[in-house]
């Protein structure tokens, strides 16, 4: 027969034994709702991602609508409505949470629960809905309490009495002007360009080299990039167009003879799917072929554009220029790094083709203009630009 003391150390050893369970199935209990937790962080976190890759695409495509010629100055625009719906079917080729992201539009532009889109007017620092003239739009995919797809359901939160968690996210996508080829103009070619275009109804050829007049001469340039090799502007020329704030800036220029870099340019300028938004196009003998392209290009501050001879300078930049190129007429080999120039020469011979579009009617070595309208870098808000951004 066990004594007292034996029985009090037992009993008391016992019930040690009894809190230390106690005590773990709490720290269990804890643990498991802190993985829980991490894990429906981790699903929302996701979920944000998922959400804010949507209104980014949403923004870019519906921004690339209003791309189209001519500014748009009144929100009855049926551009806009285009704009809108673009936002919306690239918004539902997304998923969040496993579900088809419907984002709203009620027709205004305003965002409330009824309406997830919007446009209007970005003047280079900040987004202002329902204001002309339109140059961005606004996207915002949710998942909320008055989205389509409502909350998001979460897996643990029902250990803490939350079962599901909403998010959000938005961009704005614009229009800004930003250089989008590797030439120049000096400001010479802006003179009677800025209130309105120049228009040169039978194109207006351009060549660079170190004689004068500058007037219609262009440079190469590597834009912000300080050449250190004579194929630099080359290998740049045969990467996608860029999309460079030069405004304001020193850039890299020259007004070195005409190179094999003019046969990539030309390439460039027939390539179909190269900045394609940007570009008009017409069927020659079933063969789709580039009539035009729009492009913004700077303007440096004096003339020539560039450096004199083959070195490269910095210049100045002051405006930006939109240009609609016609016809690049490059001699030489037969193609550059975009591809072979389709031969468009029947179709000039038969008139099926504007003389704008026709080399034969030009010099060797040119790239040819017929229309130029200039903005200062302090006005460039005025212009929208070839290609959307994100900028909010």
């Amino acid at each position: 027969m066990k004594t007292p003391s034996v029985l009090i150390k037992y009993f008391r050893r016992k019930r040690n034994q009894g809190i230390a369970t106690v005590y773990v199935a709490l720290l269990l209990v804890a643990l498991l709702a802190f993985v829980g937790l991490a894990i429906d962080l981790g699903y929302m976190y996701l979920t944000k991602t998922q959400l804010q890759n949507a209104a980014d695409s949403a923004a870019l495509a519906g921004a690339s609508i209003l791309i189209s010629s001519g500014a748009i100055t009144n929100l009855s625009d049926q551009r806009i409505t285009d704009a809108k719906n673009e936002a919306i079917n690239f918004a539902l080729q997304n998923k969040a949470a496993g579900d088809n992201i419907v984002i709203l539009s009620d027709g205004t532009n305003t965002l409330s629960d009824t309406n997830d889109v919007t446009v209007g007017f970005w003047d280079g620092s900040n987004y202002t809905p329902n204001t002309t003239p339109v140059n961005a739009l606004k996207a915002r995919p949710r998942r909320t309490e008055n989205s389509p797809g409502g909350k998001v359901a979460i897996f643990f939160g029902e250990v803490i009495g939350i079962s599901e968690m909403a998010a959000s996210a938005d961009a704005v996508a614009a229009l800004p002007l930003r250089a989008g080829i590797y030439i120049a103009l000096c400001i010479n070619t802006c003179s009677g360009c800025t209130a309105t275009p120049c228009l040169f109804p039978d194109g207006k050829q351009y060549e660079t080299g170190p004689i004068e007049p500058y007037d219609y001469k262009f440079a190469w340039t590597t834009l912000l990039e300080n050449p250190t090799a004579a194929n630099k502007l080359e290998k740049l020329m045969c990467k996608d167009t860029p999309m460079q704030n030069v405004c304001g800036k020193d850039i890299w220029a020259t007004m070195g003879g005409p190179t094999s870099t003019l046969r990539d340019m030309e390439s460039a300028f027939y390539n179909i799917n190269l900045d394609a938004s940007n570009k008009e196009f017409t069927i020659i003998d079933e063969i789709k072929v580039v009539t035009g392209w729009n492009v913004i290009v700077p303007i440096t501050e004096h003339c020539p554009p560039g450096a004199e001879g083959s070195a490269y300078d910095p210049k100045r930049v002051s405006h930006y220029a939109k240009l609609h190129i016609s016809a690049i007429c490059a001699t030489g080999a037969a193609s550059g790094c975009w591809g072979t120039p389709p031969n468009i020469k029947d179709a000039c011979k038969d008139g099926v083709l504007p003389a704008k579009n026709c080399c034969e009617n030009f010099s060797n070595n040119v790239i040819v203009i017929d229309s130029i309208q200039c903005v200062s870098c302090t006005d460039e808000s005025i212009f929208s630009g070839t290609k959307p951004s994100i900028v909010e």
